[in-house]
């Protein structure tokens, strides 16, 4: 037998550590769990896939030959999607734009999806053709519907955003200037009262570049989605995430390359700037922390270098 718990990537490693004893329990209990879903879903388990961070990903052939990925999530951890909202958002998508999803057991936290190709993290796109394709994909993604399903709305994320923030910032000894943490609040208490003034669609929720994978057949869209958080709720969010990206570009000029940045994303999908600019802020700050909780130095670091930068800049123009 495959001892798969020896086998597991740096980064869900560390959320693991970040989970103490309920890390330790699904470590050891890992390797059964794959081997029984493995028998019982008929699919022979191939090779642990690297990249990310919220589950144990395995390379895996279906009975009837066809690739496909399978997935077991780690335990809850603050701050990372919610399994039956990610399966929600999946089945609402139903393939188009978003990974096929084959197979699912809430209680196991398991999911079986449809094979794809390389992230956008591993092709030779420049940062600003990563940005138009994955804004392409957006509009095609970003269908209205109703609040029937099982996502997660607006209004309760910017509640947990609230209090994440704030507490965050208490628990890594407050790494950033108070006026970064306020000016989060200002902005997600402007996007509370934003909520009802749009119509609501489906939110990724994280869609950033190894978020999104090449198809593998002849389907119309080249890329797909994974990983989506399950949100209800503002296109602009989803742009925020994109403001928190290749943060390189910021460091030698945050203000003008920030600028920049709004620019394309309002160009390439006519997204209302300041809800792009206001999720961009709150994005980075929220992931600084998340990072610093999680790593302790290093990116989360530089995040909120930028974000202390970022203060200058309050209204965005169109």
């Amino acid at each position: 037998m495959v001892r798969w718990n020896e086998l597991i990537p740096e980064d869900v490693g560390k959320k693991l550590t970040a989970l103490d004893v309920d890390g330790i329990k699904w470590k050891n209990n890992l390797n059964a769990l794959i081997e029984g879903i493995g028998k019982e879903w008929e699919i022979s388990l191939e090779g642990v896939i690297e990249g990310g961070s919220e589950a144990f990903v395995v390379r895996c052939t279906s009975i009837n030959g066809k690739k496909c990925i399978l997935k077991i999530f780690i335990p809850q951890l603050e701050g990372n999607s919610v399994f039956v909202q990610q399966v929600e958002a999946y089945k609402i998508a139903n393939g188009y734009g978003y990974a096929k999803l084959i197979k699912y057991d809430i209680e196991k936290k398991a999911m079986l999806l449809e094979c794809l190709g390389l992230s956008m993290y591993e092709l030779t796109y420049s940062p600003e053709e990563q940005i138009k394709t994955i804004c392409s994909l957006l509009k095609e993604t970003w269908i209205t519907i109703d609040e029937n399903y099982c996502l997660k709305p607006m209004k309760e994320l910017i509640q947990w955003f609230r209090k994440f923030i704030i507490n965050s910032w208490e628990k890594t000894g407050k790494p950033c200037d108070k006026k970064v943490i306020e000016r989060a609040m200002l902005y997600l208490e402007s996007r509370l009262i934003s909520v009802n003034l749009y119509e609501p669609v489906l939110v990724h929720g994280d869609p950033h570049p190894g978020n999104i994978l090449q198809t593998l057949n002849d389907d119309p869209v080249s890329f797909k989605f994974i990983d989506p958080d399950g949100i209800i709720g503002e296109p602009g969010y989803d742009l925020g995430v994109l403001m928190r990206e290749w943060i390189d570009e910021f460091e030698d000029f945050p203000i003008e390359k920030a600028k920049e940045r709004i620019s394309l994303l309002f160009k390439e999908t006519g997204i209302d700037i300041q809800s792009i600019w206001e999720w961009g802020f709150i994005q980075l700050v929220s992931t600084g922390l998340f990072l610093k909780l999680i790593e302790g130095t290093g990116l989360g670091d530089r995040m909120l270098t930028i974000s202390s930068e970022w203060l200058s800049i309050q209204n965005i123009k169109q």
